[in-house]
């Protein structure tokens, strides 16, 4: 009588066994990529590209009565600039950065101002200010301005902490003061430089129907 050859059953177990193992081996990479992906995304401040004015460098100039070796520029890309300041127990106690800011560009380019957050900016207690840089100031075409900007108590009044962390981002708009510059595209309209926070277009179609579009820049 013949007979079919059955797998011993305990072999099925190893084969299911190596299988499974192989399995969760290149899940585990897989997650372990995607995972780390995630954590590198989440560490970057933003995923734009470089635009044409941005910050080159930031260095430590002086202080008073602060604490230098545990104040951090912890970076800096583009215009926006995340730091940790510490300062100390006196109410005058400052401390000063100096950064410089290149344009590559071939347009100048105007200071409009500090942009932040309250979320990205966790002491309202200590404030800062501009020294060779201030509103309408402007960067030529290929050429860089650097200017200081020094922490310091508000009111010289010490709060309860004495720590700010922060990102400030110091907002350039294309073009100077005087200029205001529209460029269309097919789908697109951009205002550079307006003079006002709104702007009016006044649109005619083919069958004279005319309306009036008030937009609010932000």
């Amino acid at each position: 009588m013949n007979k079919k050859y059955n797998p011993h059953p305990l072999k099925w177990h190893f084969i299911i066994l190596g299988f499974i193992l192989f399995s969760t081996f290149f899940l585990s990479i897989g997650y372990a990529s995607l995972d780390s992906i995630t954590l590198d995304i989440a560490g970057e401040v933003t995923a734009i590209p470089q635009t044409e004015i941005y910050i080159t460098d930031v260095q430590y100039q002086a202080n008073d009565n602060a604490n230098p070796e545990s104040s951090t520029i912890h970076q800096y890309y583009q215009t926006l600039m995340q730091s940790s300041i510490v300062l100390g127990n006196t109410p005058t106690s400052s401390i000063t950065y100096n950064i410089t800011i290149y344009n590559s560009g071939n347009d100048a380019y105007t200071f409009k101002e500090v942009e932040y957050s309250d979320e990205f900016y966790d002491n309202p207690n200590i404030t800062f200010l501009l020294d060779g840089l201030k509103q309408w100031d402007t960067i030529a075409s290929k050429q860089s301005l650097t200017f200081s900007i020094t922490f310091h108590y508000l009111n010289n009044t010490i709060p309860d902490s004495n720590i700010l962390n922060s990102y400030l981002n110091f907002k350039f708009m294309r073009g100077t003061q005087d200029d205001t510059n529209i460029i269309t595209t097919n789908k697109q309209i951009k205002i550079y430089n307006a003079s006002t926070d709104i702007i009016q277009f006044d649109i005619t179609n083919n069958n004279d129907f005319a309306t009036t579009l008030a937009i609010k820049l932000r």
